[in-house]
């Protein structure tokens, strides 16, 4: 950021901040998602988490894990990164007040 800021002076930086949080805002995750999206990216979160817990114990014992663990590693990764994005906003904001200690959750019921 420095260097950049060095190269295009403070105004041309935060003109470019500005253009990409923009395009950043169109492009990125909306706030809310109807239910099947959220069924879909509650998926795409879930399964790499207990695949993750299950291969270690039971790994050896799947025959096509062997051969191509990596990949379906790879796979499995992808679409936990991905389901970040398509769980949208409001899973984000919950997403991360896992890290702050005094977030307090506010259940609201569905209309």
């Amino acid at each position: 950021m420095l260097i950049a800021v060095g190269i295009m002076g403070k105004e041309g930086f935060n003109y470019l901040k500005r253009y990409l949080s923009l395009v950043l805002r169109r492009y990125g995750p909306p706030d809310e998602v109807s239910l099947g999206r959220y069924r879909i990216g509650l998926f795409m979160f879930i399964l790499p988490l207990i695949v993750s817990i299950i291969i270690p114990y039971f790994g050896h014992k799947v025959v096509f894990f062997e051969n191509s663990e990596i990949t379906i590693m790879l796979v499995l990764h992808t679409m936990l990164f991905l389901s970040i994005f398509v769980l949208g906003g409001d899973f984000w904001d919950k997403l991360r007040g896992l890290f702050i200690r005094r977030a307090k959750i506010n259940f609201e019921t569905e209309k």
